[in-house]
């Protein structure tokens, strides 16, 4: 679920490179996951974030917030 606590489950088609963003567009975390992976972020401050899937044409990007 967004917003999340300290676990974020992500689903995907295919396994992806994976990027954690701060809200000002900082690399803080990279990852490369499976088609359902879940991240155990509990060291995270509460607050906005940044998914950034994939690389190239294909990348997307998702906010995320942390209670």
């Amino acid at each position: 679920p967004n917003p999340f606590e300290s676990d974020l489950t992500i689903k995907l088609a295919f396994p992806q490179k994976l990027y954690l963003l701060s809200a000002q567009g900082a690399l803080l975390q990279s990852f490369g996951i499976s088609a359902t992976h879940q991240l155990h972020l509990p060291e995270l401050k509460s607050g906005i974030y940044l998914l950034r899937i994939g690389e190239g044409i294909h990348t997307r990007f998702r906010k995320i917030i942390k209670h």
